[in-house]
Protein backbone atom coordinates (compact mmCIF):
# COMPACT_ATOMS: atom_id res chain seq x y z
CA UNK A 1 0.00 0.00 0.00
CA UNK A 2 3.29 2.29 -0.05
CA UNK A 3 3.89 2.56 3.71
CA UNK A 4 6.96 0.81 3.23
CA UNK A 5 8.19 3.24 0.43
CA UNK A 6 6.60 6.39 2.20
CA UNK A 7 8.61 5.47 4.81
CA UNK A 8 12.15 4.89 2.73
CA UNK A 9 11.32 8.33 1.72
CA UNK A 10 11.12 9.95 4.76
CA UNK A 11 14.33 8.74 5.92
CA UNK A 12 16.45 9.60 2.44
CA UNK A 13 18.50 12.37 1.45
CA UNK A 14 16.58 15.00 -1.30
CA UNK A 15 19.15 13.28 -3.83
CA UNK A 16 17.86 10.38 -3.52
CA UNK A 17 15.34 8.24 -5.88
CA UNK A 18 13.11 5.76 -4.84
CA UNK A 19 11.83 3.39 -7.10
CA UNK A 20 8.77 1.08 -7.41
CA UNK A 21 7.70 -1.43 -8.91
CA UNK A 22 4.69 -2.86 -9.14
CA UNK A 23 2.05 -4.74 -12.04
CA UNK A 24 -0.47 -3.42 -13.73
CA UNK A 25 -4.12 -5.09 -14.65
CA UNK A 26 -2.53 -6.59 -17.46
CA UNK A 27 0.77 -7.54 -15.76
CA UNK A 28 -1.70 -9.19 -13.23
CA UNK A 29 -3.65 -10.46 -15.47
CA UNK A 30 -1.24 -12.33 -17.24
CA UNK A 31 0.91 -13.46 -14.05
CA UNK A 32 1.27 -17.06 -12.72
CA UNK A 33 0.97 -15.94 -8.70
CA UNK A 34 -0.04 -18.20 -5.86
CA UNK A 35 -3.49 -17.60 -5.39
CA UNK A 36 -2.80 -15.84 -1.57
CA UNK A 37 -0.27 -13.35 -3.85
CA UNK A 38 -3.21 -12.82 -6.12
CA UNK A 39 -5.29 -11.87 -3.41
CA UNK A 40 -2.73 -9.57 -2.00
CA UNK A 41 -2.42 -7.82 -5.69
CA UNK A 42 -5.94 -7.44 -6.53
CA UNK A 43 -6.04 -5.22 -3.36
CA UNK A 44 -3.02 -3.28 -4.11
CA UNK A 45 -4.51 -2.58 -7.90
CA UNK A 46 -7.65 -1.65 -6.34
CA UNK A 47 -5.64 1.10 -4.05
CA UNK A 48 -3.41 1.79 -6.40
CA UNK A 49 -4.43 5.84 -6.62
CA UNK A 50 -4.42 6.44 -2.85
CA UNK A 51 -1.01 4.26 -2.16
CA UNK A 52 0.50 6.05 1.23
CA UNK A 53 3.04 8.05 -0.40
CA UNK A 54 0.75 9.95 -2.68
CA UNK A 55 0.23 13.61 -2.44
CA UNK A 56 2.59 13.68 0.74
CA UNK A 57 5.83 16.15 0.59
CA UNK A 58 7.95 13.00 -0.27
CA UNK A 59 6.45 11.77 -3.67
CA UNK A 60 8.81 13.66 -5.85
CA UNK A 61 11.34 11.21 -4.48
CA UNK A 62 9.42 8.63 -5.76
CA UNK A 63 8.99 7.25 -9.22
CA UNK A 64 6.31 4.51 -10.36
CA UNK A 65 7.44 1.68 -12.13
CA UNK A 66 5.33 -0.67 -13.36
CA UNK A 67 5.54 -4.64 -14.99
CA UNK A 68 6.21 -7.77 -13.75
CA UNK A 69 9.27 -8.09 -11.76
CA UNK A 70 9.97 -11.92 -13.52
CA UNK A 71 10.30 -10.01 -17.01
CA UNK A 72 10.78 -6.34 -15.99
CA UNK A 73 13.80 -5.15 -17.89
CA UNK A 74 15.83 -3.67 -15.09
CA UNK A 75 19.11 -2.99 -16.99
CA UNK A 76 19.04 0.83 -16.76
CA UNK A 77 19.91 0.26 -13.76
CA UNK A 78 22.20 -2.35 -13.39
CA UNK A 79 25.18 -1.57 -11.04
CA UNK A 80 23.74 1.77 -9.63
CA UNK A 81 21.28 0.70 -6.98
CA UNK A 82 22.32 1.11 -2.88
CA UNK A 83 19.27 -1.32 -1.70
CA UNK A 84 16.97 -3.71 -2.74
CA UNK A 85 13.89 -4.55 -0.71
CA UNK A 86 12.08 -7.59 -2.36
CA UNK A 87 8.11 -7.71 -1.89
CA UNK A 88 6.94 -9.49 -4.47
CA UNK A 89 5.38 -13.06 -5.02
CA UNK A 90 5.94 -15.66 -2.40
CA UNK A 91 6.64 -18.67 -4.79
CA UNK A 92 10.14 -20.29 -5.12
CA UNK A 93 10.17 -18.77 -8.70
CA UNK A 94 9.54 -15.37 -8.48
CA UNK A 95 11.80 -14.99 -4.92
CA UNK A 96 14.52 -16.20 -7.05
CA UNK A 97 14.45 -14.25 -10.13
CA UNK A 98 13.74 -11.33 -7.45
CA UNK A 99 17.08 -11.61 -6.10
CA UNK A 100 19.17 -12.46 -9.11
CA UNK A 101 17.66 -9.39 -10.43
CA UNK A 102 18.90 -7.39 -6.95
CA UNK A 103 22.13 -8.95 -7.28
CA UNK A 104 22.49 -7.58 -11.14
CA UNK A 105 21.20 -3.99 -9.76
CA UNK A 106 23.12 -3.17 -6.96
CA UNK A 107 26.70 -1.01 -6.94
CA UNK A 108 29.91 -2.45 -7.08
CA UNK A 109 31.90 0.25 -5.80
CA UNK A 110 30.24 0.43 -2.48
CA UNK A 111 28.18 -1.51 -0.14
CA UNK A 112 24.51 -2.38 -0.90
CA UNK A 113 21.98 -4.01 0.72
CA UNK A 114 19.01 -6.73 -0.39
CA UNK A 115 16.06 -7.07 2.36
CA UNK A 116 13.65 -9.43 1.89
CA UNK A 117 9.98 -9.14 3.32
CA UNK A 118 8.49 -11.86 4.60
CA UNK A 119 11.38 -14.42 4.68
CA UNK A 120 10.12 -17.84 4.97
CA UNK A 121 6.68 -16.96 4.56
CA UNK A 122 4.51 -20.43 4.32
CA UNK A 123 2.22 -19.61 1.17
Amino acid sequence: MGTTTLNLAMNVGDGTEILTLDMDENDAAAADQHPADSELTRTHLSAQKALDFHETRYASKIKTLTGDSTKFDFSPWKGSVDLVFIDGGHDFATVKSDTENAFRLMRPDRLSCVMWHDYRNPL
